[in-house]
């Protein structure tokens, strides 16, 4: 309560980062200048430019209180809209970043790089986040893909795709592997693999109707089908905790168990959550040390 009398976002839902470049923007219109998006910011150093346009390019995705914060110094929906493309992203420079895209792409085999990614001393990670948020806001109009867009998809096709980065990134590693030699196993458990990657696979194969028809057709590169999704095996333990939630819902018509439920002395609760960690989203497998 008393930090919060001092400063109201001292302790915000927010990065302290994002809160630090609101402040050195509020600084500036306090010190007489007006934000201009549609020039580019015109008057304020290259990082808060960068700052400042990267907020009317994820406007959206901001939380209200972002907004409340950033129409305190003047951007609103409509201004947001109106900014103009950075400095950095025009003709000549995007030509320079997209020679980066081809460059990491060429070591790595993707560009879902994670927004943190830095390659050859260039802040590539956030420079594609920029260019997805401007391909999205394009698909959501319904205009037809800009130039760069094309030029980044003849890059990868899969550079900004409707799933997940973190499951593109878990793709591209298995596959990576498949490439050099290696191959699901018969039944489909996915044993040969690190543990993590196991766990990928496994929640891909038991998920996998609920997948992307895009995303079906690139598990379907690295061995993994509808059929061979539908005729996996059921290990012993799997027979018998199926058969338990289907006399358990016979009986009380849902599946909702807490945790703690045991169903003809079996734990049906525990082995539920088990399930639930095979979703199709959950953690892929690390990055190894030389991959992004």
């Amino acid at each position: 309560m008393a930090l919060s009398a001092i400063d109201p976002w001292w302790n915000p839902p927010w990065t302290l980062e994002w809160q630090r470049s609101w402040h050195q923007a509020r600084t500036h219109v306090q010190d007489g200048h007006v934000l201009d998006p549609a020039a580019g910011f015109p008057g304020t150093s290259s990082a808060l430019a960068t700052w400042l346009t990267t907020q009317c390019a994820q406007y959206d995705t901001l939380l209200p209180d972002q907004h409340g914060l950033l129409a305190c110094i003047g951007i609103t929906a409509d201004q947001a809209r109106s900014a103009a493309a950075r400095p950095a992203e025009s003709e000549a420079d995007f030509a320079t970043a997209l020679g980066y895209a081809r460059s990491y792409h060429a070591v790595h085999g993707t560009l879902a790089a994670a927004v943190d990614t830095v390659h050859d001393g260039f802040q590539l990670g956030r420079w594609l986040r920029r260019q997805r948020q401007h391909a999205r806001d394009h698909a959501h109009r319904g205009t037809p893909p800009s130039a760069p867009t094309k030029a980044l998809s003849a890059v990868d096709p899969w550079w900004c795709p409707p799933w997940s980065l973190a499951c593109q990134r878990a793709w591209q590693q298995i596959h990576d592997q498949i490439k050099a030699g290696h191959r699901l196993d018969a039944d489909h458990h996915f044993r040969s693999f690190a543990p993590d990657q196991r766990t990928w696979l496994r929640a891909q194969r038991n998920h996998y109707d609920d997948l992307h028809p895009d995303q079906q057709r690139l598990l379907a590169d690295i061995g993994l089908t509808r059929d061979s999704a539908r005729t996996r095996p059921l290990n012993p333990y799997a027979e018998t905790a199926l058969a338990h939630a289907r006399a358990y819902a016979d009986t009380h018509h849902t599946l909702a168990v807490a945790y703690s439920t045991v169903h003809d002395g079996f734990p049906l609760g525990t082995a539920g959550s088990t399930t639930n960690a095979n979703r199709p989203d959950a953690r892929p497998p690390p990055a190894p040390a030389t991959r992004p």
